[in-house]
């Protein structure tokens, strides 16, 4: 029998017989009439799905002798699974992959990463049910890793996929660097310019100059030759 939490629960077995009402839980109501008997669950919870559930009719025959009969309600709880939706790591550090996961019975955790199904290989990867890991993550690690749990052999399932990055070693450095490449460039840029505008200010001032000023210099030699 499935059960889920927060939901409304109720068991039945039907009987011939008129069962006595015992109510001792604020959480359980049990109710019987002389066609069946029934137990109501408020609520459920993970506390009330660990147990399996046993109705129990009995009677004493003519010759006083005890007889009974007992019906077992088997509960099980769908399950689930979590993983974080993206992961980051540098290169050449441990991945590790947590999958949280709950279910009734046990569930059984296979991981994969695209379609293909990962097992330990003793080396690199490591898996310890819901655990993860891998060695000395590269680049080729890049991927999505996907956690499926699943109860009864496969007739209830679910499922929780991670974007895992793996990030260069030197990627912390590379917004230092580009800022610094920044800095040379606009560094350049404010020299090139300066020498373009010193060297236009240079000619313009050549060019405002009359004949008469550049050849003052010529003039004063000949005069002081002729003195002499």
């Amino acid at each position: 029998m499935k059960i889920k939490l927060n939901s409304r629960v109720r068991l039945n077995l039907v009987s011939g017989e008129e069962e006595d009402v015992d109510d001792k839980k604020e959480k359980y109501d049990v109710v019987s009439n002389k066609q069946a008997s029934s137990l109501t669950i408020r609520k459920v919870t993970l506390d009330d799905v660990k147990y399996d559930y046993t109705c129990k009719l009995s009677k004493v025959s003519d010759l006083g002798q005890t007889i009974g009969v007992s019906e077992t309600f088997i509960t099980y709880m769908a399950p689930t699974a979590r993983l974080p939706k993206d992961v980051s790591l540098e290169e050449g550090t441990l991945l590790t992959l947590n999958c949280s996961v709950t279910g009734k019975p046990k569930p059984t955790i296979q991981w994969k990463v695209g379609n293909t199904t990962l097992e330990s290989d003793g080396e690199r990867i490591s898996i310890n049910y819901n655990i993860l890991q891998i060695q000395n993550a590269t680049k080729e690690d890049r991927a999505e890793y996907t956690c499926i749990a699943s109860i009864m052999n496969g007739a209830e399932e679910a499922s929780a996929t991670a974007n895992v990055r793996v990030k260069d070693k030197l990627s912390p450095l590379w917004p230092f660097i580009g800022i610094c490449l920044e800095v040379v460039v606009l560094c350049l840029i404010i020299l090139i310019y300066e020498k373009r505008r010193n060297k236009s200010e240079l000619e313009e001032s050549d060019t405002d100059q009359s004949p008469e000023q550049k050849n003052t210099p010529d003039v004063g030699k000949d005069v002081r030759h002729r003195n002499k």
